[in-house]
């Protein structure tokens, strides 16, 4: 059985998420240069403001282009909720590749699990 929606078809975007993202913190930047997009509840004095995200992003992707990743390849990342997740994230989607999550608080036999998995290289 095929449900169709009574709602007006919604136009999808042709641009990748990553660049979707991009476009978004690009806007908030404009609209106020000191947006954050991040604040450290601990320390209150650790920031990430919207218009760093694309720069950090794109001297991660250039280094991990570097290190040999390229499209179709898979990294993993054990980050907590943090910025770096996303920036690690969006960096691995820039360059073509996709991201597996593993949990900062897997075993050394659980990461070995995943490399084994993922057909990780290093």
């Amino acid at each position: 059985m095929v449900f169709k929606s009574k709602s007006a078809p919604m136009k999808l975007s042709d641009l990748p998420i990553h660049e979707r993202i991009f476009e978004a913190c690009r806007a908030h930047s404009t609209a106020n240069k000191d947006a954050v997009i991040f604040l450290d509840a601990e320390t209150t004095t650790k920031k990430k403001f919207y218009r760093d995200v694309e720069p950090t992003v794109n001297s991660l992707a250039s280094a991990l282009i570097k290190l040999g990743f390229k499209p179709g390849d898979v990294a993993a990342q054990a980050f907590p909720n943090c910025p770096e997740f996303l920036i690690a994230m969006l960096a691995v989607m820039k360059c073509g590749g996709a991201m597996s999550n593993a949990s900062a608080i897997f075993t050394d036999c659980q990461f070995f699990n995943v490399r084994t998995v993922l057909k990780a290289e290093k």
